[in-house]
């Protein structure tokens, strides 16, 4: 999560969070998700140009200058050109060492930000209880995890209409949020019809959920469609693009599909589809091949 408080003067940084853990709070009592600050905000003073970091009990007096990477170690200054006279920043990105007079607030930045790690992650804990500071992979992966478990949530300052800050949260996706390979492959329940009769004088059906396995050679296509989009001039002939992820097997241009949804498991209605090309999406590029 990133806060946008930072664009606005007069904002606060840190009672954002904290209104943010007490939302979170009210939904969920038993495991509630905590949300943790990997980075400190730097403001630019308006009138004398200084950096400096925005402090807890102040509120923001200036422009969003950049920010603190309190994962890396050493720490990672990262500071943005003045917004009002550059409409597309440059950011400059540096180290903060011991004789910085931001290194003491960024000391007790991150040793906060490890506690709070340490409730949700064993391995931090034992790390933390050690009196031992843990390195910037150990921290990512820790964070990674919890997220994915949603016991915590990264939270990331920046201004986006500024264009500031939004390099680092490109980054945090990558290293905190999961991947399609982590998301668990979906249960397929396959029906099979009985001989004899219900109370209603159907026939009886037996359910049984077959799990798909890993992609491997030989195994039959399972693919989860997950969105349909209509785009003129691509598709069929009412430009349906149906967008799909292939679990196991091999899914081929021209073959036939066995479609099954909720309809059809109701129903008992076989439905065919045969995709008439097929298309790889990188970004804002479409290849066309022959297979998947």
């Amino acid at each position: 999560m990133f806060t946008h408080v930072c664009a606005r003067p007069g904002s606060n940084y840190y009672n954002a969070i904290a209104s943010i853990n007490a939302k979170l709070h009210r939904q969920n009592h038993t495991t509630p998700t905590t949300a943790i600050p990997v980075q400190l905000p730097l403001i630019r003073c308006e009138v004398t140009n200084e950096i400096k970091i925005s402090s807890i009990g102040d509120p923001i007096d200036g422009d969003f200058a950049g920010v603190i990477d309190l994962i890396a170690q050493p720490f990672r200054k990262i500071v943005y050109t003045d917004t009002s006279t550059h409409k597309n920043p440059v950011l400059t990105v540096t180290t903060i060492t011991e004789d910085d007079d931001m290194y003491s607030a960024a000391c007790a930045a991150r040793n906060s930000m490890v506690a709070e790690v340490a409730d949700v992650c064993k391995v931090i804990e034992e790390i933390y209880l050690c009196e031992e500071s843990p390195d910037a992979a150990t921290l990512k992966s820790s964070l990674r995890a919890a997220t994915i478990a949603n016991l915590c949530m990264p939270v990331l300052a920046c201004a986006a209409l500024k264009r500031s800050g939004v390099e680092p949260i490109i980054d945090a996706i990558t290293h905190y949020l999961p991947s399609p390979d982590d998301a668990p492959m979906p249960m397929l329940v396959s029906v099979e019809r009985e001989e004899g009769e219900g109370r209603k004088g159907k026939k009886k059906k037996k359910k049984k959920k077959v799990k798909a396995n890993a992609k491997r050679k030989g195994d039959p296509l399972i693919a989860l469609a997950f969105k349909v989009v209509h785009v003129k001039g691509r598709g069929g002939g009412d430009g349906r693009i149906v967008f799909a992820r292939v679990f196991s097997g091999t899914m081929t241009q021209g073959k036939s599909l066995r479609c099954v949804n909720a309809k059809t498991m109701r129903s008992g209605e076989e439905r065919k589809e045969r995709p008439a090309a097929l298309l790889e999406v990188r970004s804002k590029r479409r290849t066309y091949v022959a297979r998947s």
